[in-house]
């Protein structure tokens, strides 16, 4: 029988005998503490260890059922802690020897959260296991803010902030978590109704995610004694038990017979490792890591005082037996390789009554013993530094939604705003976004190294910095993606690195989108049949005198649980210089934005309103500009170099929706020199050999001219600039007026070719949106008609199903798709023999429906050829499908 079953049984039988006796102070005692009544774990998951903490000092130990025990990497599947507990043992004044220990004596003590009595953990990852308050932002310049978080003062022997050590100037203040993921517990010596030792235990527990931190736990213990009696040569001893491998379904052993100790007594370290470096129960490509744990502080700094090991099976069971193996100077070697804890001890401690101790260790893991010496070291270091150090942005949140073989995932700005603790300046560089097929098990494709080595880290997907004008990306969509199959994705911030540290850059980790705001799970699907996008349901109308604007109006669903399926408008007011966009929710008469003046740019910074976003391109440019009439058939000679707005401040917006005329012509017109009046206030004219006419209102306008050289003429091949207006020529009277509001484009012509009277170029309107411009869409809209001619297109995908599809994870697991469904139908599966297996209602908004291939009964279907039939509000369809195994 494996360990893990003798633990699980141990389990089962110790709340099975205290159910039975349902109360706190039993008589009998149980091989594990507390009842199950009280009985409470959390999962601390926010590094790249993972494991289940109980409410009474127990470690790991549940990866039985299925929770993660020493589970690293994070994401891999992978546990490597059997069980941790903690032993305390020493004499009293009498000269008896006690002992308490994980395993039997310790209980949860009672606590206030939210105004409720409770045996639960607090867990700063989970706002209901504390008194979570958001307008609670005590801390939030040093670190992270409260939001109601408190510590248990032992001294006060009340809860209150947090002491958080700001490293810019040395000093200690009240906060909130110290670190990313952080637990509080307090247990106390008395499960069986009676104290053994008279001890209150507050353990706390903190983890991050960061690169040089990721890979270690930190633990406290404050241990309080809170009995009368005097304990002189206290010792403690922090039992590990660590099982490098997974379950091998040859031998029916999880690797632990292959595990040897180690202790390093100059790092306070000991460690569990494989004799080969491989598992046959983890598969052929995993290399083996190493676990174990650092002695981080103790009191009067005693260093670690013994190291022993044994077969778990021969642990003592009395409380002398337990005082002599952890209160020894011996230092085991290890056993040959076989199942093996260690204890890891500190003796010669006094601990007179109402006193208190502190233990601080680590739980480390790395790939092989010299990189665990160098974590366990960094552990020291970060302790020492009241755990400060570099860290990287903040997590961006992330949000997606998903489309036909394509996904949109947006994310705030919050890592752009975060502050590097060790300099106080903002230090963020861009982002990285990963895309995992496999949840999270590998991140893409892996790096090639410098050396030609490969991995750890893998390539993103795509990257973003600001651009040339500050600007940076918020939004990506990727495409080409298998419906039906899970995507997760990772939007990574990294910072430009700490130098005086020797850090190239930090960034975020990705871990589960369970554990991390910047991880998202997400499954591309068919859209129904006649559905259309937002998008594909925009109607443009125009009930203006000049010409429409552009269709730069995108609609994206970015939050498919807030999609309503209502109507919607976006209309437009404006002023002189702005322009202002509106979006209405038709259906409900809502404005549900207002004068909206941004246009372009990063569309991930546009609102989102009803899991809608829309983003309005607005562009001051020519809808084209081409020569309307030639001097001489056929001759290109007023060919512009270059036409642009003439400034981001000038000419009102009704003066860009005119079409503009350059006319060659022998007699030309009078401009104004732009130098002399912008410089010198003097008012200059400048013979130039054409006319400008704006041809929508059939009117001579006026222009100006930057003259380089200041030689009194437009010389072509000086590329002298020309700019228009739509302001009344009036015979070449210069108004002052027209120079700033009614200026429009700025242009120059090409030097080498030269026109002459005949031709004219045409500049025309810029397709700018104006209040009488209006796009009306739909969030979800199914057009019935077009749904019910396209029946036809329904499938089963795969079509014979041969054993597996692209979308099944899990062994065993068995899955076809129905694909191109109505938006709601019902789904008849039948054996060919008319008998009917199973009746599926399809509403879940999309057009594809997953089927398990069981029966109403739960039986697997056997191989051979399958009826179905779809009954939907637009019409009918039977066909059928194969199954090969």
């Amino acid at each position: 029988m494996s360990k893990s079953m003798k633990i699980q049984i141990a389990l089962t039988a110790a709340a099975l005998v205290l159910l039975s006796i349902g109360s706190v102070t039993a008589a009998v005692k149980s091989p594990m503490a507390p009842i199950p009544s009280v009985r409470d774990q959390i999962t601390h998951d926010r590094g790249n260890i993972s494991t289940t903490v109980d409410n009474f000092g127990y470690i790991g130990g549940y990866s039985y059922a299925g929770r993660p025990s020493g589970r690293w990497p994070s994401n891999s599947g992978h546990d490597y802690l059997a069980e941790m507990r903690f032993w305390i043992g020493g004499i009293n004044d009498a000269g008896d020897t006690i002992v308490a220990n994980t395993m039997d004596d310790f209980n949860p003590i009672l606590s206030q959260i939210s105004g409720e009595e409770s045996y639960d953990i607090r867990l700063s990852t989970d706002t209901t296991r504390y008194e979570f308050d958001q307008f609670d932002t005590i801390g939030a310049g040093i670190g992270f803010p409260a939001e109601g978080w408190r510590v248990w003062d032992v001294e006060a022997a009340e809860w209150d902030y947090n002491d958080v050590y700001y490293l810019l100037d040395s000093t200690f203040y009240p906060g909130g978590p110290v670190s990313v993921q952080e637990s509080i517990c307090r247990f106390a010596d008395d499960a069986t109704g009676t104290a053994v030792m008279g001890i209150e235990v507050t353990q706390t527990i903190r983890q991050w995610s960061f690169e040089y931190n990721k890979d270690m736990i930190f633990f406290t213990f404050q241990i309080t004694n809170s009995s009368t009696e005097n304990y002189h040569d206290l010792a403690v001893g922090l039992y590990c038990d660590f099982d490098i491998g997974g379950d091998d379904p040859a031998t029916g052993e999880n690797g632990r017979l292959g595990d040897l100790v180690a202790f390093d007594s100059a790092l306070d370290l000991a460690w569990i490792y494989d004799e080969d470096g491989y598992d046959p129960g983890w598969g052929p490509s995993v290399v083996a890591g190493v676990m174990g744990t650092v002695i981080l502080s103790t009191p009067n700094d005693i260093p670690m005082t013994s190291f022993n090991t044994d077969q778990w099976e021969y642990l003592p069971t009395t409380d002398a037996g337990r005082y002599q193996l952890i209160d020894n100077t011996e230092w085991d070697e290890s056993l040959p390789p076989t199942d093996q804890f260690y204890l890891q001890s500190i003796r010669g401690i006094d601990l007179p009554a109402g006193e208190t101790i502190q233990l601080d260790f680590a739980m480390v893991a790395a790939p092989n013993q010299d990189y665990l010496k160098e974590t366990a070291a960094r552990a020291k270091a970060l302790f020492e530094k009241n755990y400060i150090g570099p860290k990287p942005p903040s997590e961006p949140d992330v949000k997606v939604a998903a489309g036909d073989r394509a996904v949109k995932i947006s994310w705030d700005n919050a890592a752009e705003l975060s502050v590097e603790p060790t300099t106080g300046e903002m230090d963020f560089k861009g982002y990285k976004i990963f895309r995992s097929d496999d949840r999270g098990a590998t991140w893409g494709t892996m790096v090639t190294n410098p050396d030609y080595s490969v991995g750890p880290d893998f390539y993103p997907i795509a990257r973003y910095t600001e651009d040339s004008f500050g600007r940076l990306v918020h939004a990506f969509i990727d495409s080409n993606l298998v419906n039906g199959m899970e995507y997760w994705y990772s939007v990574v911030a990294y910072d430009t690195g700490t130098p005086d540290l020797s850090i190239d850059t930090l960034e975020n980790n990705r871990l589960t989108p369970e554990t991390a705001i910047n991880t998202i799970r997400v499954i591309p699907r068919d859209d129904p049949l006649g559905y259309y996008t937002p998008q594909a349901s925009i109607e443009h109308s125009y009930t203006g005198d000049f010409e429409a604007s552009g269709d730069g109006i995108n609609v994206y669903i970015v939050d498919d649980l807030s999609a309503t399926g209502d109507e919607y408008r976006v209309g437009f007011t404006e002023d002189c210089f702005q322009c202002y966009w509106h979006l209405i929710n038709t259906t409900t008469g809502d404005t549900l934005l207002a004068d909206q003046d941004q246009f372009g740019g990063d569309y991930g910074a546009f609102p989102i309103v009803e899991g809608l976003q829309v983003v309005a391109e607005y562009h001051r440019e020519p809808a084209d500009i081409y020569q309307s009439e030639f001097a001489i058939e056929g001759d290109s000679a007023a060919t512009p170099l270059f036409v642009q707005q003439f400034s981001s401040a000038a000419g009102c917006s009704e003066h860009f929706r005119n079409d503009i005329e350059i006319r060659f012509t022998g007699a030309g017109s009078v401009a104004y020199d732009y130098f002399y009046f912008y410089y010198d206030d003097l008012d200059v004219t400048i013979d130039v050999p054409f006319e400008v006419w704006n041809t929508s209102t059939n009117t001579q306008v006026g222009c100006w001219i930057v003259d380089w050289y200041g030689d009194g003429e437009w010389t072509q091949t000086d590329e002298d600039y020309i700019i228009l207006t739509n302001f009344d020529y009036d015979d070449g009277d210069l108004i002052r007026d027209s120079f700033r509001d009614y200026l429009t484009w700025l242009m120059a012509f090409e030097s080498t070719l030269s026109p002459i009277a005949g031709d004219v170029l045409t500049v025309e309107a810029a397709g700018i949106y104006s209040p009488e411009d209006q796009f009306d869409f739909s969030s979800n809209k199914v057009v019935a008609s077009t749904a019910g001619a396209n029946l036809d297109q329904i499938r089963v995908v795969p079509n014979p199903y041969m054993g597996n599809a692209s979308w099944e994870y899990s062994e065993g697991e068995r899955q076809i798709q129905f694909v191109n469904l109505p938006d709601n139908c019902t789904i008849r599966i039948f054996t060919l023999a008319g008998e009917l297996l199973r009746t599926i209602d399809h509403n879940n908004g999309t057009g594809a429906e997953n089927w398990n291939m069981l029966s109403e009964s739960g039986r697997g279907i056997a191989a051979g050829v399958y009826l179905y039939h779809i009954e939907s509000p637009y019409g009918e369809h039977t066909d059928k499908f194969a199954v090969i195994k």
